[in-house]
């Protein structure tokens, strides 16, 4: 008895799995077209996400059906955020990023700040 209960726990187990939506894809560099590996890829108003292999590609998994809005962030780049995405349990979401670098990201003007007069 124990087991036949084992294996309907599993089976529904993974039904409720199965019905979870992916969302994948790929960060390029605007400019050159390369892929960035490293980036941080998450879910806007979430702390769901991933970050993007060697090659520039990442997962999520496990989300609800619904629609959804990615962001990309890379030290040394502007941030990317991405039109809404339609997440459904039937077939996997595919967004591509393409992040533009910064012009000077050693450029610190007006941001050093004094403590004199403390």
């Amino acid at each position: 008895m124990k087991i036949i209960s084992t294996i309907i726990l599993l089976a529904m187990s993974l039904f409720a799995m199965s019905q979870n939506g992916i969302v994948k894809g790929r960060v390029l560099d605007a400019t050159t077209n390369e892929a960035l590996p490293f980036v941080n890829v998450v879910i806007v108003g979430t702390t769901i996400g991933a970050t993007t292999d060697l090659d520039g590609n990442f997962q999520i998994f496990g989300l609800q059906p619904g629609f959804v809005r990615l962001a990309a962030s890379f030290i040394g780049y502007n941030n990317g955020i991405s039109p809404e995405v339609e997440v459904s349990n039937a077939k996997v979401a595919t967004i591509q990023f393409t992040l533009e670098s910064v012009d000077d990201p050693f450029d610190f003007r007006g941001k050093f700040y004094s403590n004199e007069g403390t």
